[in-house]
């Protein structure tokens, strides 16, 4: 996924930045994941996410390589707003 899926990924108009998040291979060891990776995408605001999973760049490049390494019963999509909490300072 990292090598097929993230180039494609990275062409997106207006993306601002892209993770991919797998699970490790030594916690199969306790059990099946529900999930294998998530991958999280930023943009500017909903408005250009909604313009860019409109696009034929996104439905014909990006949804159509799924296929390749997901069951698409396991794909959701959540959109959230990125909120940052400083916290205390240090204590020991």
């Amino acid at each position: 996924m990292s090598k097929t899926h993230a180039p494609k990924v990275l062409t997106l108009p207006g993306l601002r930045r892209y993770h991919q998040c797998h699970v490790r291979d030594i916690f199969y060891t306790v059990g099946e994941s529900l999930l294998d990776s998530v991958s999280l995408l930023w943009f500017d605001n909903t408005e250009a996410l909604q313009t860019i999973m409109e696009s034929p760049e996104y439905c014909d490049n990006i949804v159509a390589d799924f296929a390749n390494f997901v069951d698409p019963k396991y794909i959701h999509t959540l959109v959230t707003k990125e909120t940052w909490i400083i916290g205390p300072e240090f204590r020991s």
